[in-house]
């Protein structure tokens, strides 16, 4: 399977470069990030990394050629600790999700390495309060990074983005299913 890792670079390249081993131990093929990306530099107009050989590029140009490989890949995977889902990722994940609807497109899924604790509650009670939400892990995450955040705005996204595609079948959370679907492709192929 051809898989993309999304996620914030910032926050989150050493977990990104340990899903992007894993997958290919895993025999998938991983078109972005490039492989142990690890020597990287943020843009300051842009506060966009850009990864080795991209140091003199555009940053919008970069966003464009990862967006590409978004459209070409099987998966698109967002590496999410702590349920956080950044600005930049959660665009990403409405791009991958407009390409999963396109039938030209050969991308199948999503997945979130990570679970978004508030989306157990939020199945159980759509009336959360926004107290009950400021204890969530992955709102106190973007509030430490990026300082007070509308936590309105945060259950909204969470409730009318991520469950929305989990319920449409387009979103996975955890990436267990990928690697066991791979695991049993492999010992199907052995078989014969």
């Amino acid at each position: 399977m051809n898989i993309v890792i999304g996620g914030s670079y910032h926050k989150f390249l050493k977990e990104i470069n340990y899903y992007h081993e894993l997958f290919l131990k895993n025999g998938h093929t991983v078109l972005a990030p490039k492989r142990n990306a690890q020597n990287s530099k943020v843009d300051s107009k842009y506060n966009y990394v850009l990864f080795q050989g991209e140091e003199n590029d555009d940053p919008i140009e970069v966003q464009k050629r990862f967006t590409n490989s978004i459209k070409g890949a099987d998966t698109f995977v967002i590496c999410n600790p702590h349920g956080y889902i950044g600005r930049t990722a959660a665009m990403e994940l409405g791009f991958a999700y407009a390409n999963i609807k396109d039938p030209q497109s050969p991308l199948e899924q999503i997945y979130l390495t990570h679970n978004m604790p508030l989306i157990s509650q939020l199945r159980h009670n759509f009336n959360l309060s926004p107290e009950q939400a400021k204890n969530d892990p992955g709102y106190q995450y973007l509030v430490h990074y990026f300082g007070e955040t509308n936590i309105e705005d945060y259950l909204d996204f969470l409730q009318r983005t991520i469950m929305f595609f989990e319920y449409d079948g387009a979103l996975t959370i955890g990436v267990d299913k990928l690697l066991t679907k791979t695991r049993t492709l492999d010992e199907n192929d052995q078989e014969r």
